[in-house]
This record gives structure tokens, C-alpha cells and sequence, in this order.
């Protein structure tokens, strides 16, 4: 049976984020989550063509951190030019701090999390919740999750955006098959901050979150353990750094506003 047409469809996706997955204290920031989807290889092809074009000596694209602006701008050239017919598709929030911190009662009413909050400031002055309980479907037993208030409210609304997208995806999708009752996406995070191979509250935060508010089909993660080295983790890296860099310089990327446009972007972001 041809996918398209059957009642499930499965997305692979990379998501990662830009400049941090935790609040710093600085209104102005800006924050963006990317994440590039595709219902096979296609986000590994593009990360090759793509990195062919930007790194012609090794064929690889780099972290946007460490690259420079000759490469961020022919990573933006080469994006524009090959996302269209791929068949990978974007889904990207950009906000600053102010507006997250604005919408922190919209967004912990919107996750069910009114009356599961419990904040303190230890004797360090760092501010943390205490998030739950919980409970395990396979134990039954009750849990809670303990974070600095600056990344748990991150992990909140990176949660409340790929819930949301995932609706909107299955939404359009149900528009071409009115069969569709699910959709499945497996996504590949880069790690939150603060977590590591051992620890990992804030993924964990996340999956849960977004587990409990994900009507029509399934989000589900795992993470790399050295995720500079997958090309489809960069491209998301890329994808993330642009956009973000682009609320900060607009004029410099006005060539992606046709490209958000074109059909293979949802893209969040304020004026």
C-alpha cells in the first residue's frame, strides 16, 4: 500500500536549537528551534548536497557556531536553492526571551501543568521547580522532575511548539488523506542543556511533555551521543543558527522569506 495513502504516516526527524535551550537573562536574545523532517533518507542527502557546496575541501558542513560568514552565507544560498523538491521539510520557532517569559502562564496552562509547579530558590540563589508528578505507565509509581527554573521554562516551550507543529502537520496532511490517524514522527535531539549521556532530565521533561500532548499520532526521541559528527544533526544546527541569525541581521537573509514561503517551511517567529 502506498504510504501516502494509508492511514499512518512516519517522519525521521533531527531537531536542535539556537543559541541555547535555556534562558540567560537577557530579554533581547533570541531563541529558535529547528527541526528537519523527512519520511526517509532525504535529510542525510541534503546535508551532503548542501555540504558540498559550503565546505568544498571536506564535503562536510561544520557547526554554525564555529563557521564563518562566508560559509553562513553560502549555506543560506545553497538552502534556498535545493530545500524546494528535497522532500525534507522545516518546522522552526524563533522568540526572544521576553515573549517566552510573557507566555509562561499560557504555556504551563496549555501543558497541564497548573498545580504541578513547585518553585525554590536553593541557598545559591538558583531558582528550581519541581515538576509532577508523573506517573509510569509501565510501574505505576509516581515521578517528579527536578531543573533550574532558566531551563525546565525552555523545555516548556520547546514542548508547547513540536506538540503544536506535530497538530499542524497532521492537520495539513488530513487535508490530502482525510484517512490519516496517525502521525508518527521519530525525532533525533541534540542534547538539552545541562544534560549528558548519563543524565538527561531535560529530554526526559521534554518526551513527557510532549507524550502528553500529542493527539494525533507520536513524537518520540532519542539523542546522539556525539551529535558534531552526523551530518543531519548539523543541517539542523545550520537551519537553527540562520534563522535565528536572521531575526538579529533581516536585511542580510531577505532571500529566505520567499523560501519560508515556498511550502516546505512552518515557521513561527514575531515581527
Amino acid at each position: 500500500m502506498n504510504a501516502h495513502h494509508s492511514g499512518v504516516r512516519s517522519f525521521l526527524g533531527f531537531m536542535d536549537h539556537s543559541i541555547t535551550e535555556q534562558l540567560l537573562g537577557q530579554p533581547d536574545a533570541w531563541h529558535t528551534t529547528a527541526v528537519v523532517l523527512a519520511e526517509s533518507a532525504e535529510c542525510g542527502v541534503l546535508a551532503k548536497n548542501i555540504g558540498s557546496r559550503v565546505n568544498r575541501s571536506t564535503g562536510r558542513l561544520r557547526k554554525w557556531s564555529r563557521a564563518g560568514d562566508g560559509y553562513r552565507t553560502t549555506f543560506a544560498q545553497a538552502l534556498t536553492a535545493m530545500l524546494t523538491g528535497s522532500g525534507v521539510f522545516i518546522v522552526a520557532s524563533s522568540a526572544r526571551e521576553r515573549t517566552i517569559l510573557a507566555n509562561r502562564d499560557l504555556i504551563v496552562r496549555e501543558l497541564g501543568l497548573v498545580g504541578s509547579i513547585h518553585e525554590d530558590v536553593t541557598s545559591t540563589g538558583t531558582a528550581r521547580m519541581k515538576i509532577g508528578p508523573f506517573t509510569d505507565s509501565s510501574t505505576g509509581a509516581d515521578h517528579f522532575f527536578d531543573s533550574s527554573t532558566n531551563r525546565a521554562l525552555m523545555t516548556f516551550w520547546i514542548a508547547h511548539f513540536v506538540a503544536r507543529a506535530h497538530e499542524q502537520m497532521a492537520a495539513s496532511l488530513r487535508l490530502q488523506n482525510p484517512n490519516l490517524f496517525s502521525l508518527d514522527w521519530f525525532l533525533y535531539i541534540d542534547t538539552f542543556a545541562g544534560d549528558n549521556v548519563t543524565a538527561r532530565p531535560s529530554s526526559q521533561l521534554f518526551q513527557t511533555l510532549v507524550t502528553h500532548h500529542t493527539a494525533s499520532g507520536n513524537v518520540r526521541t532519542a539523542s546522539f551521543r556525539e551529535s558534531d559528527s552526523v551530518s543531519e544533526d548539523l543541517l539542523a544546527d545550520n537551519i537553527a543558527g540562520l534563522l535565528n541569525e536572521r531575526q538579529r541581521s533581516p536585511k542580510r537573509y531577505r532571500d529566505l522569506d520567499a523560501l519560508i514561503t515556498a511550502g516546505s517551511f512552518y515557521y513561527e517567529s514575531e515581527a
